[in-house]
């Protein structure tokens, strides 16, 4: 493991542009450095650290912010994870002014994307913005000639939502405590990282294995209440592993990952399987085994 230049910063470096990579924001060699370069606007996305006032002081026009989120919803450091995993039927991107309260100033644009229910987090990062570049530098005009404090609006803060940190521990699910739409949300939500995985036992005698489910879906046409007889042997129907949840609910797994293998869809992990029989393992098997 080691780390690597971003795209922007090895650019940056091949065509001799300055570049700064201070530790935080409220680094004082790099926000010497800053104002000696008077900037008229600064520009932010998806940066992690808190920007002190003494940053937002600077820039004659402030800074603005590209946020993957309809804020005033999912403030904070996974909005889009947060808004898939919660199954929501929209989202969106939030050009917006930055100041001290977090994700709190005025928006200057602000465009819905509405959801299907399967995209990713992965997909979805990239998507928004791509689409909030866009909308700011169509947006910076009227930010150059101040015509835009008649256009932005303030946020309702009574209608804010957060969206914690993903943390690695949420990659675990256990298919009798859940059903499957909040696992097939929560496998969009933290696809790339940490992504989420389930015990699965593979029927060769030896201890259960996690198995990273990458790629979920939901039968087209749920039956409701019990769609499936309960269940814990996986099966295969057409493209995907079927894998019944405690409470009859079935979550579709079309492309997984076994320990050191690489990815594969579900066809092959069927074939892998040489005819034994899998079954994926549930909290209380969890427990015992550890016991």
């Amino acid at each position: 493991m080691k780390l690597t230049p971003s795209p922007v910063h090895a650019l940056a470096e091949a065509e001799g542009i300055p570049l700064l990579t201070p530790p935080n924001a409220k680094d004082e060699e790099f926000l010497s450095t800053l104002a000696e370069l008077e900037p008229d606007l600064c520009i932010t996305a998806a940066y992690g650290c808190f920007l002190p006032q003494r940053f937002l002081d600077l820039p004659k026009h402030g800074t603005l912010n590209i946020h993957p989120s309809l804020l005033p919803l999912y403030r904070g450091a996974a909005p889009v994870q947060r808004c898939l995993e919660a199954g929501d039927a929209v989202t969106g991107v939030t050009v917006a002014f930055t100041v001290l309260a977090m994700d709190s100033g005025p928006v200057l644009r602000q465009v819905e994307r509405p959801l299907t229910g399967d995209e990713t987090a992965t997909e979805m990062l990239e998507e928004l913005f791509e689409v909030g570049s866009e909308q700011l530098l169509q947006a910076l005009p009227s930010v150059w000639d101040g015509s835009c404090a008649d256009t932005m609006t303030q946020q309702d803060d009574s209608k804010a939502t957060k969206a914690a940190k993903v943390k690695k521990e949420e990659a675990e699910v256990h298919l009798d405590l859940l059903s499957a739409q909040t696992i097939h949300n929560r496998a969009r939500a933290l696809h790339g990282w940490p992504g989420v995985w389930t015990s699965l036992s593979l029927g060769d005698g030896k201890p259960p294995v996690r198995a990273k489910l990458q790629r979920t879906t939901l039968p087209a046409q749920p039956t409701g209440g019990f769609a499936e007889p309960v269940s814990r042997v996986v099966t295969l129907k057409g493209k995907a592993v079927h894998l019944t949840c405690a409470d009859g609910s079935l979550l579709e797994v079309r492309q997984l990952t076994l320990p050191g293998k690489k990815p594969c869809d579900a066809k092959s992990f069927w074939n892998g399987l040489n005819g034994r029989e899998a079954r994926w393992v549930g909290s209380d098997e969890a427990s015992e085994m550890a016991e």
